[in-house]
This record gives C-alpha cells, sequence and structure tokens, in this order.
C-alpha cells in the first residue's frame, strides 16, 4: 500500500523582481517516519534521508517507492528543495521536451504516463508490473532521463 503521506508545507516568499526568493521555509505537520525523511531531504539532502532510513533498518529502495513528499519522489523533493540545490534558476525546469507514442498500445501509454505522473502512479493506472522497455531503456531509467525537463505529451498527429 502506498503511504501517501506526506505532510510537509512549503512556503515559497516570491520576490518582487524574481520569480523565487532563495529561502524555503519547511514545517512538519505530523510526526510519522515518512515525514521526518521527507523533511530530511529538504533540509539536508538525499543522503542525509537515506542514512535517516538506513540507521532505521529499511531498505530505502523499497521505502523510496512507497513514500511520496507532496507528490515528488523523496530523490526529486531533496534535489527540487535541499540548500545545495536551491539558486533562483534551479526551481525551475531548463528543458522542455515533447514526447509522442509511436503507437498507441498501453506499453506506450504507460511510458508517457510515468513520465509525467511518476513511474509508482502509472504502473498502478496501467496495472502493468512486469519489465518494460521505453526507447530500449528500462522504464525507471527513462523517467529518471525527464526529471528535470519540462515535458509535454503529444499525440502522433500532431
Amino acid at each position: 500500500m502506498k503511504l501517501s503521506i506526506l505532510a510537509l508545507t512549503a512556503t515559497i516568499a516570491l520576490s518582487s523582481t524574481q520569480t523565487f526568493a532563495k529561502e524555503v521555509v519547511f514545517k512538519t505537520v505530523n510526526n510519522d517516519f515518512a515525514t521526518q525523511v521527507c523533511y530530511t531531504a529538504a533540509t539536508q539532502g538525499l543522503s542525509a534521508a537515506k542514512a535517516l532510513v538506513a540507521k532505521n533498518e529499511i531498505n530505502y529502495s523499497a521505502y523510496a517507492q512507497s513514500v511520496t513528499c507532496n507528490g515528488s519522489s523523496i530523490r526529486q523533493f531533496a534535489k527540487a528543495y535541499s540548500k545545495s540545490s536551491l539558486g533562483e534558476n534551479k526551481l525551475q525546469k531548463t528543458d522542455k521536451v515533447a514526447l509522442v507514442a509511436k503507437d498507441a498500445n498501453l506499453a506506450s501509454q504507460l511510458c508517457l504516463d510515468a513520465v509525467v505522473n511518476g513511474e509508482v502512479a502509472a504502473r498502478a493506472k496501467f496495472n502493468m508490473y512486469d519489465s518494460i522497455l521505453c526507447n530500449s531503456q528500462d522504464l525507471s531509467a527513462f523517467v529518471r532521463k525527464f526529471t528535470d525537463q519540462e515535458v509535454v505529451l503529444r499525440s502522433s498527429e500532431d
């Protein structure tokens, strides 16, 4: 069962001349372990979050598949908010990419959906848990390839 608990509230201060200010304040809403992991990822980085999970004798890979931080994976959340990665342009996606499914089969739709909504959510939506290749790459690798890019899905007719 997917833990969709994340109760972190990020307050982002807007600056008058720039899109985002550099300072982000995090407040935990509860003391769940998942909240602690997400808070740690945001404030201290991914390695600190992994260390916290390992300290509690939990397999990080399995744990990361079942937890989201405000709708993002732990890795994406840490990358977006940890102090080492915050910067004026880091909060914005850098590249824009259009993805088009070559055909309408479920595997192709799963690949596109996984890029936009995450692998776990897409697999659940299509009820496909076996090995899937997207452009000759494992689904996870394909999704990671587009992590820092703004993705636009287009139909093959466009």
